[in-house]
């Protein structure tokens, strides 16, 4: 039978192929699609390139699919890009380059921004407002929780009430190992989140949401419900996108002085110190962990499948 490799809807055409059609290069594609257009980080480019390699080789050796070319140049070609992509890390070196004071710059740059210079009843106040807030109640969560970026676009307003109402943590399942998550603010950052919610006065069900055009509340009259993923997912009230959430944290890491910008337009890191959402997550973890908790402990507070995760 003709077999049909495929990724993901977002790749070209050229990733969903008959495998006789494919040439050599095809992977060295891909793995550069994977790098460059969805900027993968390298132990996620490793995964996959792994998990490819593994896949055609399964394949390959019960002559379920033919290549186009020698399986001895086949398994040279996986080697050397699974060599260069593959190469062994110290389990512990993300966490160890985290920059130390990573929270705290974040939370310091997300809460020194110069105040907006219009009146109130200016038209682009609210949405201007609304931005601001969400920024702060965004790092805010992620100061506080440590959780995955695809947990924080899903949170909703529910779980920030009952923190509230009961004064002790919660237990969240996550979305990536479907385990429990212990999620906690300090009073100072659960205000802040609070801040923003009640600036909207809305009825969506998420904590971080979409403003709009215009930043202005929009009510059909379904209650919460109307906001719901298979009912809304874009325009006011709907949750933010990963994709927005990550961009958020980009440009107060701008601020905190991680980005500088480029002359020629752009940013460049001034740092070696890994970046992006899921930093707040090793950061958080090497600190609690410099606090004497055990690794068991912030396994819960992480959300993670196994120790041995927590351990990276």
């Amino acid at each position: 039978p003709r077999s049909t490799l495929s990724s993901s809807s977002a790749a070209s055409d050229v990733y969903k192929r008959q495998v006789s059609e494919l040439s050599p290069g095809w992977f060295l594609d891909f793995h550069k699609w994977l790098r460059e257009t969805v900027e993968y980080k390298p132990r996620t480019l490793a995964t996959y390139t792994a998990g490819l390699s593994d896949m055609l080789g399964f394949f390959f050796s019960r002559r379920s699919i033919q290549m186009p070319f020698p399986e001895s140049e086949l398994s040279e070609k996986l080697q050397k890009e699974a060599k260069r992509i593959n190469k062994r890390i110290d389990p512990s070196a993300t966490s160890k380059k985290i920059d130390d004071q990573y929270g705290p710059r974040m939370w310091a740059a997300a809460t020194a921004l110069p105040p907006i210079e219009i009146p109130p009843n200016d038209p682009q106040y609210r949405k201007l407002q609304l931005e601001r807030l969400r920024m702060q109640a965004l790092i805010a969560t992620l100061y506080s929780t440590g959780m995955r970026i695809s947990d924080a676009v899903r949170l909703q307003r529910a779980t920030i009430e009952r923190i509230q109402k009961y004064h002790e943590p919660v237990a969240l399942k996550t979305l990536k190992t479907d385990k429990e998550a212990i999620i906690a603010f300090t009073p100072e950052k659960l205000q802040v989140v609070q801040d923003y919610l009640d600036f909207r006065d809305d009825v969506s069900p998420y904590v971080f949401i979409q403003h709009g055009r215009d930043g202005n509340k929009i009510d059909h009259g379904g209650g919460e419900g109307q906001y719901l993923d298979t009912v809304k997912t874009r325009g006011y009230g709907a949750r933010i996108s990963e994709r927005t959430a990550w961009s958020i944290v980009k440009e107060v890491e701008l601020a905190a002085g991680y980005y500088k910008h480029k002359p020629g337009g752009g940013l460049k890191k001034t740092t070696t110190s890994p970046l992006g959402p899921h930093s707040f997550r090793h950061w958080l973890a090497k600190n609690l962990k410099k606090q004497g908790l055990r690794i068991e402990h912030i396994q819960d507070v992480l959300g993670h499948s196994t120790a041995q995760t927590t351990k990276v």
